[in-house]
């Protein structure tokens, strides 16, 4: 399966930037009427989208601790947690895919030929995509990168649903950063009884966690993953 970004991941705007953007189009109107704008929200503050807050454990000189009334030992290591933000969207969902083709394509995606034979594939896998990662992040082989994270990946409901592991990954440049586009197969397809699913990663040395509620993952009354 390939990913539909059309090379505008570096568009994905977060949360506090939509707050006067329209309220749930994709309830409201079709997406051939969506604005760009629409098209964020659904990538930055929708039901298929979720907003990370991830830490690591990050070397530092220990006598950056000296003073205060607490001796530190100079010379030596110690470790703080670094904080960063990462978005996991549920790309192969309808919603999203739609919602790249407006932010690539504008007035334009009603008409696109290449959107229409795009949208008309009915995804055979479920797909992830995580953003908001340094380039870095990929050190030394990028096969050993990538199966390191494939043995420590599941997607999964939380009602007692065992966990899908992934198929695949690809690695998506994005100017310094890169994307994670990550495929988990549907021989244990997910419903709406599963109410909720999570996804569980470790990227580097970054874990990634969050939960989706399918009920509220619902699109022209179909439920869209």
């Amino acid at each position: 399966m390939k990913p539909i970004v059309f090379g505008v991941l570096l568009g994905i705007a977060g949360p506090a930037a939509m707050q006067l953007a329209a309220a749930d189009a994709w309830e409201a109107k079709p997406f051939t009427e969506w604005t760009k704008e629409d098209a964020q929200k659904v990538l930055s503050n929708s039901p298929w989208t979720r907003q990370v807050v991830n830490y690591k454990n990050v070397a530092e000189d220990s006598s950056t601790f000296s003073g205060g009334g607490k001796r530190g030992i100079r010379g030596g290591t110690g470790t703080t947690l670094a904080k960063s933000m990462t978005t996991v969207i549920w790309e192969s969902a309808r919603p999203v895919r739609q919602a790249f083709a407006v932010l690539k394509f504008g007035a334009e995606a009603s008409t696109s030929s290449q959107v229409k034979d795009l949208l008309a594939q009915e995804p055979t896998e479920y797909a992830i995509l995580v953003t908001g990662f340094p380039a870095s992040v990929v050190e030394g082989d990028a096969d050993k990168f990538k199966q390191g994270i494939l043995k420590k990946t599941s997607l999964g409901g939380t009602n007692g649903k065992g966990g899908l592991a992934p198929k695949d990954i690809q690695i998506l440049p994005d100017n310094k950063a890169v994307a994670l586009f990550i495929t988990f197969a549907k021989d244990k397809p997910l419903t709406e009884a599963d109410q909720d699913v999570e996804f569980d990663s470790k990227i580097g040395e970054s874990t990634v966690k969050c939960k989706f509620h399918l009920p509220d993952m619902l699109y022209n009354g179909k439920l869209e993953l």
